[in-house]
């Protein structure tokens, strides 16, 4: 049958046909060989197909192995680039958690000129301030403290020394006069820290003017001279 249709001139191809000769399926492809018009020959080929078989079967062992291999690597590139991309937000976050602590955090590592490097940069930064801003908060509350604390030891002088007749009675309106000005510099402490306030806010404008230091000297010795002069 099938040299009766290549005679015809047709090219033949049986995908599937026992062989007897050859005790085994194969796939047979036949075309006519042609002198001019006239079919004078035929160039068959017969190809078992378990030698096929055992091709398709190589082919795809590689295709599922080089696709194992390729899902593998992809896991692997995934995990690294995941890791990566993770850790200086896992560090940022950590690093917050310990500041909110009160804990003193050190520098991050940038690790990078990217959007995560921008990141733990911006966080150095505000940390930074935070850090500053806490100490100058400390500062201004031991240097208040020590401010105050001055007024209030010469206003305790000298009201504590008219009440036990230390200071003769025609030198007490000196002294009241003295104490009723250490009030008022209660009260201009008190407005220059509410100006420190606004300043640090930002709404308001700093002036500089000039002023009397002599005279500053002055008012201070005056100040201290109830405890100086018991220890002359």
């Amino acid at each position: 049958e099938l040299l009766a249709r290549i005679w015809k001139g047709e090219t033949v191809v049986i995908r599937r046909q026992f062989a007897a000769a050859l005790g085994t399926e194969v796939v047979a492809a036949g075309i006519p060989f042609r002198t001019g018009e006239q079919v004078t020959g035929a160039v068959i080929l017969f190809s078992p197909l378990n030698e096929l078989e055992g091709v398709l079967a190589q082919a795809r062992n590689a295709v599922w192995l080089s696709g194992s291999l390729l899902l593998l690597l992809a896991f692997v590139v995934v995990y690294f680039v995941s890791h990566r991309l993770t850790r200086p937000v896992v560090r940022v976050s950590r690093a917050a958690e310990a500041l909110a602590r009160g804990e003193d955090v050190a520098d991050l590592q940038a690790g990078g000129s990217d959007e995560l490097g921008m990141l733990v940069e911006s966080f150095n930064q505000l940390k930074n301030k935070l850090k500053k801003a806490e100490k100058m908060r400390r500062e201004l509350i031991a240097g208040v403290s020590h401010e105050l604390r001055s007024p209030l030891a010469a206003i305790r002088g000298f009201v504590q020394g008219m009440l036990d007749d230390v200071f003769p009675p025609r030198e007490r309106p000196r002294y009241l006069s003295l104490v009723l000005q250490e009030t008022n510099r209660l009260t201009a402490m008190t407005n220059d820290l509410l100006e420190m306030a606004r300043l640090e806010s930002g709404s308001i404008t700093l002036k500089k003017d000039e002023f009397d230091f002599c005279g500053v000297v002055r008012e201070t010795a005056e100040l201290f001279s109830a405890q100086a002069q018991p220890k002359n």
